[in-house]
């Protein structure tokens, strides 16, 4: 944020900074604290976001519901209710929209800038609450699921978490790097 207030206090000497910080904490209207000159940081993301397919803007839209953390690409998935979505999260990498690293396990990770989160967020408001309730109801499901898998291969107890839901597919290859990785 340090980079970012930079620019509104320029714009705004008037006020003290505590009060643009205060502003920026504000994660419903940080994106339009932030500009850089003419350029908007709204304007950048809106022109990123409308240029991709239904599908990938749906994507960005609840990945924006994952929080502030990486996720696994299954997960996005999940919230499109599809058996894969790699297709969709290239996509993103490719827009900038999304930032990809590698876990522990080798496998790629995908996390949301906040700036990012924040614009995905406010998009998501417009889809129907049905929608968005069983998209994370089917990310949840999936955690406990591979948790569920990964605890039953752990050698000792792990969580207090107990075999007892089924998972369909493949679990984690290494249950301590999946829970370290998670």
């Amino acid at each position: 944020s340090g980079a970012g207030s930079g620019p509104a206090h320029a714009r705004r000497p008037a006020i003290p900074l505590r009060v643009i910080a205060e502003r920026l904490r504000d994660e419903r209207g940080r994106i339009d604290e932030l500009t850089a000159g003419s350029l908007a940081v709204r304007t950048s993301v809106t022109d990123s976001y409308t240029r991709l397919t239904p599908l990938a803007a749906r994507a960005f839209r609840f990945a924006g519901m994952l929080g502030p953390v990486s996720f696994p690409g299954w997960t996005v998935a999940a919230l499109l209710d599809r058996p894969r979505a790699e297709d969709v999260l290239d996509t993103l990498v490719d827009a900038n929209l999304l930032h990809v690293t590698v876990d522990v396990t080798g496998s790629p990770r995908y996390r949301l800038p906040t700036l990012l989160r924040c614009y995905a967020s406010e998009r998501l408001t417009a889809e129907p609450r049905q929608e968005v309730q069983a998209a994370a109801r089917r990310v949840l499901s999936g955690y406990l699921a591979l948790a569920t898998h990964a605890a039953a291969r752990m050698p000792v107890p792990f969580f207090g978490v107990v075999p007892g839901s089924t998972l369909s597919g493949s679990g984690p290859g290494d249950p301590v790097a999946w829970f370290e990785a998670e």
